[in-house]
């Protein structure tokens, strides 16, 4: 089998207390991830942040309900890692494997176009400044939309902070045309909702801490790392590839985890440890590592 082009993960999370309410939206997020296993372009690996490794109410029971035959990478991780997993998974894999790009995505986001693997990739050949991509749905022609200083996220669930610290505002440049895409230069920070990076830049950039608090603790630790650093920008595509639910559905709404809230501290050590150490063809099934999260 050809190396892919870039690895992705998924990151999922069905209890037996939740299944019922969210099931259906995470049906429709994992569907549409379909096209990925149909190719060639990308190496899927779905993440099952599981509580009850005996339960039939999980991602992994899900994915295989749905994808009978494409046999699909599922990666069980005891306990809720909430954003890291897919983040660290997705660059560790890559790096491992010598992939130059990766993608981390959740199950509470669908895909509307899954075609744009290579334009991304050329983009990013041609502006070699650009270390990442933001996938989520973006129009251009209505930023203020999309702009949660103008509209609230309960009226757009796509709606993000434009704000920039160094120069106040985020300001993007282009277009850039590759093949059926439109691409922005932007000085816009890193984002943990999805995303596509070059895997050497999100080492240099990012890097990797023996332990890290998860959502949006976290992300403000990505904003602060590439705040020291001025040889990077990042990019996105207009209209984006991917959107959303209502933010009522949220997991981490639900768990009223936020940016001056307590979250828990995961030990990366150990999970790289753990990626590094395994049999790769063990991703092929599943993999249970358990007491990597600390209280």
């Amino acid at each position: 089998m050809s190396k892919p082009k870039v690895i992705m993960t998924c990151l999922g999370y069905l209890t037996g207390q939740n299944y019922e309410s969210r099931k259906d939206n995470v049906i429709k997020s994992l569907t549409s991830l379909k096209p990925f296993l149909d190719g060639n372009e990308i190496e899927l690996i779905f993440i099952d942040n599981c509580e009850d490794n005996n339960s039939h109410l999980n991602i992994k029971s899900l994915v295989n309900e749905l994808f009978p035959d494409k046999h699909p990478s599922i990666l069980s991780l005891h306990n809720q890692w909430y954003d890291i997993a897919a983040h660290y998974v997705a660059y560790l894999v890559a790096k491992r494997k010598g992939v130059d790009y990766f993608i981390y995505t959740y199950d509470d986001f669908v895909y509307y176009d899954t075609s744009f693997i290579q334009d991304s990739i050329d983009f990013m050949n041609d502006h070699i400044s650009v270390a990442c991509i933001r996938l989520t749905e973006y129009d251009i022609s209505t930023r203020w939309y999309y702009d949660s200083a103008i509209t609230p996220k309960t009226e757009n669930a796509e709606s993000v902070s434009h704000n920039n610290a160094n120069s106040g505002r985020v300001e993007h440049v282009g277009p850039f045309k590759h093949g059926d895409n439109i691409f922005y230069e932007s000085n816009w920070h890193p984002t943990s909702r999805p995303a596509m990076w070059r895997t050497s830049a999100f080492e240099s950039i990012i890097g990797m801490p023996e332990k890290s608090n998860v959502l949006q603790q976290f992300e403000k630790y990505m904003y602060d790392r590439s705040d020291e650093k001025t040889d990077w920008c990042s990019g996105f595509i207009d209209c984006g590839v991917c959107n959303t639910f209502p933010q009522d559905t949220s997991v981490r709404i639900a768990s009223g985890i936020g940016i001056n809230k307590p979250s828990p501290l995961v030990n990366l050590k150990l999970l790289k440890d753990f990626i590094w150490e395994i049999e790769y063809s063990l991703l092929g099934h599943t993999v249970v590592k358990q007491n990597l999260i600390e209280v």
